[in-house]
């Protein structure tokens, strides 16, 4: 990953103070399991390309479903709205061509948002590639480049990770995907994040899920390091785990509940 010196495209408007508004928390199923056949018959018949025969090659994106509740929360808790669910695919080419070819295939499968995992890109230059690829990307999409030390695949210079996130918001990405430990200089590094640039702070827990409390904790720690939306993904070891991660949705101490994207609905 190259970046050289950036200056803020023209038309951006800065947020200036960063202002946090969002909370966001969804649960992360990661202990697989064979799924009983109505599920995989659910999930194959809306992403067709996932329908795959034995030694085919497995797609290279990931799918993910995400429950938020639209509108905000009452004092007592109760959200305002129903809750919606979103499919997120991570698109993760290795090249720039076959990362664009993936996202439109995504996007082609019924995803509602993309996450472009830059981390996974092996020849990428962020002055020359990201503005493309972001360009081409026809639905809302969310711009992640996850180091090594949070699961992801990026082990390259810290400084230049994080630039090419923030370049990311100076170009208008409708989301970028910050982890939390790396907040604090992701904010402070040159350039502003646009009023339009939804800052989703994350944090990933790879071997259990905390207890709801401290997810709680976290959560409220996240927002005051900055975020608009707050991602938490958790390892799910009993189902009971789920609703730990799922009560973050109905805790009063949230100042709002909204959905990680609002585009869909418009």
């Amino acid at each position: 990953m190259r970046l050289g010196s950036i200056n803020k495209p023209a038309g951006i408007t800065s947020r200036g103070a960063h202002n946090p508004a969002r909370i966001v928390a969804s649960p992360s199923r990661t202990i697989h399991k064979p799924q009983p056949a109505a599920m995989r018959e659910a999930v194959t018949s809306r992403f067709p390309s996932m329908m795959m025969t034995p030694g085919a090659a497995a797609p290279r994106y990931g799918v993910r479903v995400a429950s938020v509740a639209e509108g905000g929360v009452s004092a007592q808790g109760s959200s305002s709205k129903a809750a919606q669910s979103y499919i997120t695919t991570s698109v993760m080419g290795t090249t720039v061509e076959e990362f664009i070819a993936d996202m439109a295939d995504a996007c082609a499968s019924g995803a509602d948002i993309v996450e472009l995992r830059l981390d996974f890109l092996t020849d990428f230059d962020t002055e020359r590639d990201l503005e493309r690829i972001m360009k081409a990307c026809t639905l809302p999409y969310i711009v992640t480049c996850r180091a090594k030390w949070e699961g992801g695949n990026y082990g390259g210079a810290e400084a230049e990770r994080l630039a090419t996130l923030k370049y990311a918001a100076m170009l208008g990405a409708p989301y970028v995907d910050v982890e939390y430990l790396a907040a604090p200089f992701f904010f402070a590094s040159a350039g502003e994040v646009p009023i339009s640039t939804k800052v989703i702070l994350s944090s990933h827990d790879f071997k259990a899920t905390p207890p709801a409390d401290e997810l709680r904790g976290k959560a409220k720690a996240m927002l005051a390091a900055g975020a608009d939306i707050v991602k938490i993904a958790t390892t799910a070891n009993d189902i009971t785990d789920a609703a730990v991660v799922l009560s973050l949705l109905l805790d009063p101490v949230a100042l709002v509940l909204s959905p990680l994207l609002d585009r869909v609905a418009k």
